[in-house]
């Protein structure tokens, strides 16, 4: 890679290090984040379902005996329901018997198309509807619409929660991965600066003195038996040439 040109052997094992942590943790971020929108999505579409059927279940009479003050009285209890802001009782030829928006919402809202039992997510809202059932037989349905400020804000909480964490955890693992790969560079850093002073001495008597019984241990000892196998040969042709220098 261009990026490790040049670059010194504890920056190259730093970088990958870190490099490899952080796409764990970004992997691990979105599909904790994924499942948290997941998470909260069923539980809106679940709450909003329960309440659906509470009011439905107390509606029946009101249906029944046409008394659109009562189903509205029912609809009322979604005053205490986080993000509703409309509701509406449709009987079974598609009209509105009775309906709730809560107070301060100016939107205008149309009469949705008739579904049973059914959700729709969109991008601003959660529409739910619910059929109402009186002796297994249809009487109509209650259509809720919620707000999604509350989801995008768990949401929003969420990725805030899990990010600071990456961040922490990516800060920590820098401090570990600086230190730890002492252990690695610190052995390959004295064979180097052996070789240097060997290179600038000629003095094949160095040896080094790395204990390690992994693999830069056997690098090390590599190192020695080649440095042993120089001196000899260095001392024989000492020897061979004071002989000759001798004979002259």
């Amino acid at each position: 890679m261009i990026f490790f040109k040049g670059r010194s052997l504890k920056i190259q094992l730093i970088f990958i290090s870190l490099l490899t942590t952080t796409a764990a943790l970004v992997l691990t971020g979105f599909i904790l984040i994924t499942d948290s929108i997941i998470s909260v999505r069923n539980s809106m579409i679940d709450n909003l379902t329960a309440q659906a059927k509470i009011i439905g279940n107390n509606s029946t009479a009101a249906i029944t005996f046409n008394d659109p003050a009562s189903a509205e009285e029912a609809l009322s209890a979604l005053k205490a329901v986080p993000g509703v802001i409309h509701a509406s009782i449709i009987t079974r030829d598609g009209k509105i018997f009775s309906s709730y928006t809560r107070e301060g919402v100016r939107e205008q809202f149309s009469l949705p198309d008739h579904q049973e039992n059914d959700h729709d997510f969109g991008i601003d809202h959660l529409s739910i509807f619910q059929s109402i059932v009186l002796d297994r037989e249809l009487i109509g349905t209650i259509y809720i619409r919620s707000e999604l400020k509350e989801l995008y804000s768990r949401i929003i909480s969420n990725a805030i929660t899990i990010g600071a964490l990456m961040t922490l955890s990516i800060f920590i693992a820098f401090l570990l991965i600086s230190k730890l790969q002492r252990t690695i560079t610190n052995p390959i850093l004295d064979l180097v600066g052996l070789m240097r002073s060997i290179s600038g001495n000629k003095n094949y008597s160095l040896r080094s003195s790395s204990e390690r019984q992994d693999e830069l241990g056997a690098l090390s000892s590599g190192f020695n038996d080649m440095l042993e196998q120089i001196q000899s040969r260095d001392s024989e042709l000492r020897h061979s040439y004071e002989q000759l220098s001798h004979e002259l």
